[in-house]
C-alpha cells in the first residue's frame, strides 16, 4: 500500500492537532518577544534579545497555569477540521493540520502580547 493513500484517523487528527498547536506556542513566544513583546511573569513585558530566552519559559508557565485547556482544545478542533476538509488521507490532512494548529498556538501568543490593551494593566 502507498504511502499516498493512507488514512488518519479523526482522534489522531484531533491529538495531533492539540500537540502541534502546544509545540507551536514556544517558537511563537520567542518570535513575538524579540519582535514586539511577550509578558514574563514577575518580571513584565520583555521584548528584544531578553525575550529570546525568557519568553519561552513564560509560554510554559502561562500554559502550566492552565492555558493548555484552551490552546490543546482549539488546536484539537483544527485538527479534526482539517481532517474533515481533507476527507481523512493523511497526505492532505497532515499539512492543513500543522498549519491551523500553528494559527491556534499564534493567537494564544499574540492574545498574551496585547492582553493589557484589551482589559487593562494587570
Amino acid at each position: 500500500m502507498s504511502k499516498l493513500n493512507t488514512t488518519i484517523t479523526r482522534g489522531g487528527a484531533a491529538l495531533q492537532g492539540a500537540i502541534w498547536a502546544l509545540v507551536w506556542c514556544f517558537p511563537f513566544a520567542m518570535t513575538c518577544g524579540a519582535l514586539y513583546r511577550f509578558p514574563v511573569p514577575f518580571s513584565g513585558y520583555q521584548s528584544g534579545w531578553q525575550a529570546l530566552l525568557q519568553a519561552p519559559l513564560a509560554a510554559l508557565f502561562y500554559l502550566v497555569l492552565g492555558g493548555f485547556v484552551g490552546v490543546a482544545g482549539l488546536g484539537a478542533l483544527a485538527g479534526v477540521a482539517a481532517h474533515k476538509k481533507a476527507f481523512g488521507q493523511k497526505i492532505r490532512t497532515l499539512p492543513l493540520l500543522r498549519s491551523w494548529s500553528a494559527a491556534v498556538a499564534a493567537l494564544f501568543v499574540v492574545g498574551l502580547a496585547v492582553l493589557d490593551k484589551i482589559i487593562g494593566p494587570w
